[in-house]
């Protein structure tokens, strides 16, 4: 079975090569329903840095979080959005206006 990745257009043999991509990542309190798409590796970490960025700056939480260890960062997110339930809605169109600008849509 050959995969491709839904940015870049290529191709992979293998399945581990892609990586399921959640349009409204869960961390950030998405869910499987919100929408998701299968990236390269490479194009997944472009994506997530973007979605990474906007979330930080929409808290006013320094720049420097993004050299965190990923599972850390991930982790205090999750925690800052759940304890502002009212930005849910705003992470989410951020969400939806990244996935379009990053599609060329």
């Amino acid at each position: 079975m050959i995969l491709e990745c839904s940015k870049c257009h290529k191709t992979h043999k293998k399945e581990r090569e892609l990586e399921l991509s959640h349009d409204f990542p869960r961390y950030l309190g998405g869910k499987d329903l919100d929408g998701r798409h299968y990236l390269c590796h490479s194009c997944h970490g472009k994506y997530e840095n973007l979605i990474l960025n906007a979330v930080l700056k929409l808290f006013n939480l320094p720049e420097d979080y993004m050299f965190l260890d990923r599972i850390k960062l991930m982790e205090t997110l999750k925690i800052t959005v759940f304890q502002h339930p009212e930005k849910q809605d705003k992470i989410k169109q951020i969400c939806i206006k990244i996935k379009e600008e990053f599609y060329g849509k």
